[in-house]
């Protein structure tokens, strides 16, 4: 999530393992890297079903619509590099005591550090951030929900929510100071090794 190209590239490679609620995201991906390739639309589409073919995914979506979505997005983000600073592990560890709860603090505060406006406000995807940290989808709402309870960060803008059986994208606002600096550094989508490094 945090380097959208290298997401791509791993689904296209065939590098991550993804599951039925992950396809969407998958393919909308792909799509997106194509069409920066210069690709035209029937090609894209033969290489996703191509790819679907060689790793077992029954598509059950409009590979079509997804392209035109996929058209309308803003460019890959790639080349992050994201900083965590002790203060940031020092209010994931404010707030909570189990591994898993830090792990998934630490992801979405390096994610909003690449993608929060000015007013801390992001937009996350349930499904990316589930295929991104290889949490369970159901799981991970579970574990969104703690954040709010623990006062990280503020569901915002409820008419935003966008919920399909595809997708899932809710707009948060972050209530910690998000800050890209720091003494420890993730770059492309490695969060486990920054996690092994800074987490107890």
């Amino acid at each position: 999530m945090i380097d959208e190209r290298a997401e791509a590239l791993s689904y296209i490679n065939g590098e991550t393992r993804i599951n039925k609620i992950h396809e969407y995201r998958a393919v909308y991906q792909m799509a997106r890297y194509w069409i920066e390739c210069g690709e035209d639309d029937y090609t894209i589409r033969k290489k996703i079903q191509a790819w679907a073919k060689e790793y077992d995914h029954y598509l059950t979506f409009s590979i079509q619509k997804c392209i035109a979505s996929a058209r309308h997005a803003k460019r890959l983000r790639y080349d992050s590099i994201v900083y965590i600073s002790q203060a940031d592990i020092d209010e994931i560890n404010k707030r909570f005591d189990q591994k898993n709860s830090k792990y998934v603090a630490l992801a979405i505060i390096a994610y909003a550090k690449v993608a929060a406006d000015k007013r801390r406000i992001v937009d996350i995807s349930m499904v990316g951030l589930s295929a991104w940290l290889g949490i369970d989808y159901t799981t991970m709402t579970r574990r969104i929900k703690e954040m709010e309870s623990y006062s990280l960060i503020r569901r915002i803008d409820t008419n935003y929510e966008r919920r399909s059986q595809r997708n899932s994208v809710s707009r948060f606002q972050f209530l910690i100071p998000i800050e890209n600096v720091g003494e420890y550094q993730l770059r492309g989508n490695n969060i486990d090794a920054l996690a092994n490094q800074i987490l107890s």
